[in-house]
């Protein structure tokens, strides 16, 4: 709230007096009064405001609130909150971070306020009793020695009240630098945590794209398990072949050196054959005349056997005839001899 200055208060220029049966009784009965120049609830009009204690501290407390009503604490309803799309802190209450630093701020500055209304009380009821002791004191002089002495007690605790009116504007002024820093910072805030939840979005976003990632890469590792299980089968397979096939390979070059070995004797064999074809042939020739020759042979001895045992005979003959003229002519010589 704005205030006149302290010199145009203390100028006295709109005193207000309920009744003036006695010069004091506006002081001792009845409060002053003087014009404010605030912002309120309308804030082109002047409000005429008590210059108590209680009901500054009251105007005060009642113009922060409707500052703090009227946006210091955050603007329309889309500004906080799940409503507005942001996302905010929360403590464990159930309350924001933001929510329970300004709540705490303002049960501060009520606080504040109460304290400063109950000093104030305080305060005036202490120039009420100084003012009672001047006009009750015979010491004090005239009438109007005791009106400059009332009028400097209570210039005296205007200047108080106005001090402490300063203060609390300067207070609620930080109050408000305050409730707008804390107000940047909770859109930094807010546009942070949109920017987080966006972040937190587009990660859930890319692990759910990595889980299914990492789900086909699981179903193609199995698959590429299964394909190497198969593969590796099949190399066995392919291997075994192999060797099979290098073992029918060995075995046919074996067989083929085999039968060319075979193929070689063969021709040999034909060759010898050949061979001991013609010379049977030669040889059945050579017998068929062999035999021929010894049919001949056979009939020629044949014959000349018959000759020769003819001829043995009549040598036979003519040896036993030969014999017998030995021995005839034996007797012949022995009896010659006798």
């Amino acid at each position: 709230m704005m205030i006149l200055s302290a010199a145009s208060c203390l100028t006295y220029e709109y005193p207000i007096y309920a009744g003036y049966a006695h010069p004091l009784s506006p002081l001792l009965s009845s409060p002053l009064h003087f014009i404010f120049i605030g912002r309120s609830k309308a804030p082109s009009q002047n409000t005429i405001m008590e210059l108590s204690p209680k009901s500054m501290a009251q105007a005060a407390y009642e113009d922060a609130v409707a500052n703090m009503s009227n946006g210091q604490y955050g603007g329309s309803d889309g500004d906080h909150g799940h409503g507005g799309g942001n996302v905010e802190k929360i403590n464990r209450g159930g309350e924001s971070a933001e929510s329970a630093k300004q709540r705490d701020e303002t049960l501060l500055f009520n606080t504040s306020l109460t304290n400063n209304a109950v000093n104030m009380q305080h305060d005036e009821k202490a120039m009420s009793s100084r003012i009672e002791d001047i006009w009750r004191s015979s010491s004090s002089g005239t009438v109007d020695t005791k009106i400059t002495q009332t009028m400097e007690t209570i210039l005296t605790e205007i200047d108080g009240l106005v001090g402490l009116g300063l203060g609390a504007f300067s207070a609620l002024d930080t109050t408000r630098r305050q409730l707008g820093q804390s107000k940047e910072l909770a859109e930094n805030r807010d546009r942070e945590a949109k920017r987080l939840h966006a972040i937190d979005e587009q990660s859930r976003s890319t692990l759910s794209n990595l889980l299914r990632v990492v789900e086909s890469s699981k179903e193609e590792a199995r698959d590429s398990s299964r394909s190497a299980q198969v593969e590796a089968r099949l190399r066995q397979n392919v291997n075994t072949l192999r060797d099979e096939r290098d073992k029918a390979i060995s075995e046919n070059a074996a067989n083929r050196r085999k039968l060319s070995l075979q193929e070689e004797e063969l021709r040999l064999t034909k060759s010898k054959l050949s061979r001991v074809q013609q010379e049977k042939i030669s040889i059945e020739r050579d017998s068929r005349v062999a035999i021929s020759l010894a049919r001949s042979l056979d009939n020629s001895n044949s014959n000349d056997a018959s000759y020769y045992k003819r001829k043995v005979n009549e040598l036979s003959d003519k040896l036993q005839s030969a014999h017998e003229e030995l021995r005839q002519l034996r007797g012949k010589k022995q009896r010659n001899s006798y």
